[in-house]
């Protein structure tokens, strides 16, 4: 995880983590990630060979050059590195741990450009992962190598990981964890608040013996 846009995503998605496996996919603020944004994608997890961007931002778009929502990640890759990239989807979302892709694109006259490739896991309220967040990010000197219509040959993984990072990584001072309003319930309009414990959360009523 060596790219810029890498880290910044990827120490927001820590903080808001706090220690658990993954955050949930309604805690992300895309505020907090403006200045990455156009670098992000949200991939919904049906099966690990079928993974639709549901969020591709506009770099990504003009990058691989084409609106990209909807269509399946997978299939912008060769057969060898879809095996690789399925067995290592497979272990991460079973473990929370990051994924990260160095890739090499091939398009219109053989231009090649590198990119780094960031995927983190999201929850949904059962705590099963059912998103990835992410960033595609390009580290070789900024190219539309999609140009519409000029289709892009080939993507191909140089590295692929799935691993936490060495050393301690510290959230930046400027990302707060924002408090998130939990979905209505049958109790809410009895006071309930909800007390999260690890990984689990408590629906929990004031009142009771005092002493």
């Amino acid at each position: 995880m060596h790219n810029r846009t890498s880290q910044i995503l990827f120490d927001y998605w820590n903080t808001v983590r706090d220690g658990r496996t993954a955050p949930q996919r309604i805690e992300i603020d895309p505020s907090a990630l403006s200045k990455i944004l156009s670098q992000t994608i949200i991939l919904e997890v049906s099966d690990t060979n079928n993974l639709p961007f549901r969020i591709a931002g506009t770099t990504v778009c003009e990058f691989l050059g084409a609106e990209m929502r909807g269509r399946n990640f997978m299939e912008l890759w060769t057969p060898s590195d879809r095996r690789k990239l399925q067995s290592t989807f497979d272990a991460a979302l079973a473990t929370g741990m990051p994924i990260t892709a160095n890739v090499s694109s091939r398009a219109f006259g053989n231009a090649i450009q590198t990119s780094e490739i960031l995927l983190l896991p999201l929850h949904d309220h059962r705590e099963q992962p059912t998103r990835l967040l992410g960033s595609w990010s390009q580290e070789s000197p900024p190219t539309q190598i999609g140009i519409p219509g000029r289709v892009v040959k080939q993507h191909s993984l140089s590295a692929l990981s799935s691993s936490w990072p060495s050393g301690t990584i510290d959230p930046p001072a400027t990302f707060e964890a924002t408090a998130i309003e939990p979905p209505p319930t049958l109790f809410s309009n009895m006071g309930m608040r909800i007390v999260r414990r690890e990984r689990r959360q408590f629906g929990v009523l004031d009142g009771g013996r005092t002493d």
